[in-house]
């Protein structure tokens, strides 16, 4: 008898922490279900000016603008948030006067951010990357570069506050990358007229005769990259008819060529050569 009140004991005890734990779940499930997750209202500032100030950093290959995404309260829950770029408001904006003439949009594929944002429990905002290619800027030293950046469609019910759902990111650009730290490319003979024969600047083959030319790039080399060379025709006749070049005629354009129009400068070198040939015909 006390063999089988014990077994009984024990499965008596082990019903009761089953009903127990039974009671416990469905507390804690009623808790949740009665627990209402409050949604957020997100927005972004109308603009940001990037420029002399410290919103942004600055390295050989891109500048990084930090955007942060502002909600009303905590947030209740994880949730998410798309990002899209508005390249075409740009125009607009300069036609409306609400940026100064002269402004342009920054050209597809010159920058990037993440499409969607990602905000955890309990935060009160989140900040992403707006990146920008340097080369871009730099090519627009003298201008006014913009992107509106867009965020819609906020997940698990919390809502983009009307009008503040856009901003506006100005990059002054002169003001942002100093002159002397631009990357310009020249000739490494610009300026001044480079004679031939000088010295040994040539080679002369059974044809043609062979002129190397190097290019050469300011400020400090990063990431490879390649630029584009061509003939200017109409250069040399406008010097020639203003007196620069004296007793000089243009070359027929099948009378020389570049070994390559596309130059390429190597990671972290500062210099990139090529080649022009001519025939001796013409001489």
């Amino acid at each position: 008898m006390k063999r089988i009140f014990t077994s009984a004991h024990i499965c008596l005890v082990a019903a009761m922490a089953i009903l127990m734990a039974s009671c416990e779940k469905e507390k804690l499930s009623g808790v949740i279900a009665n627990e209402k997750v409050a949604n957020v209202n997100l927005s972004l500032e109308n603009r940001i000016e990037v420029g002399s100030g410290d919103n942004f950093t600055l390295n050989n290959d891109e500048i990084t603008i930090p955007i942060t995404v502002n909600l009303s309260d905590a947030s209740g829950t994880a949730f998410n948030v798309q990002v899209t770029p508005n390249i075409d408001t740009i125009a607009t904006l300069v036609g409306s006067g609400a940026l100064a003439p002269g402004t342009i949009a920054l050209a597809e594929q010159t920058f990037n951010f993440p499409p969607v944002i990602d905000f955890a429990y309990g935060v009160k905002s989140t900040t992403f990357d707006l990146k920008v290619s340097r080369s871009f800027i730099e090519r627009n030293h003298d201008k006014l570069l913009a992107l509106a950046v867009k965020i819609s469609g906020a997940s698990k019910g919390n809502k983009v506050e009307a009008g503040k759902n856009a901003t506006v990111v100005v990059i002054d650009a002169a003001a942002a990358i100093a002159a002397e730290d631009v990357h310009y490319i020249s000739f490494k003979a610009a300026g001044a007229p480079y004679m031939v024969p000088n010295g040994v600047n040539y080679t002369i083959g059974t044809q043609d005769v062979s002129i190397p030319l190097e290019l050469t790039l300011a400020g400090l080399a990063g990431s490879d990259f390649t630029v584009d060379v061509a003939p200017n025709d109409a250069l040399v006749t406008t010097l020639i008819n203003n007196g620069t070049l004296k007793n000089t005629i243009v070359l027929n354009s099948n009378s020389y060529a570049l070994t390559n129009t596309k130059i390429k400068f190597l990671s972290n070198e500062n210099t990139a050569k090529l080649e022009l040939t001519a025939r001796i015909s013409e001489f």
